[in-house]
């Protein structure tokens, strides 16, 4: 998936539902692309870590690729860059290697 744009109060509620809607599929793994995103306040960072949390009970991984630098810094922060993988990798090779 990639959202664009800001991600905070005001916009949580349309990213939680685009992450739901790609949870529902059960994919092996979901990758979040945040190239797009210029912000992202803590009510997004909350949405990555329920993510994480049901593909982890699915025994299913959760990447975060190319976030912009505020994001990324965002992210480590709170500490989610220790439970899924942040890469510059772009999405397109990550999920050719995923094939």
């Amino acid at each position: 998936m990639r959202p664009s744009g800001d991600i905070d109060v005001a916009t949580v509620a349309a990213f939680r539902a685009s992450v739901q809607s790609a949870l529902d599929t059960e994919p092996p793994a979901l990758v979040v692309d945040l190239s797009g995103v210029e912000f992202m306040d803590s009510s997004g960072l909350a949405v990555l870590a329920v993510a994480l949390r049901g593909q982890r009970a699915r025994s299913a991984a959760v990447a975060v690729v190319r976030p912009q630098p505020i994001v990324k810094r965002a992210i480590e922060l709170v500490g989610l860059d220790l439970l899924f993988d942040v890469s510059d990798i772009p999405t397109e090779l990550l999920e050719q290697s995923a094939r």
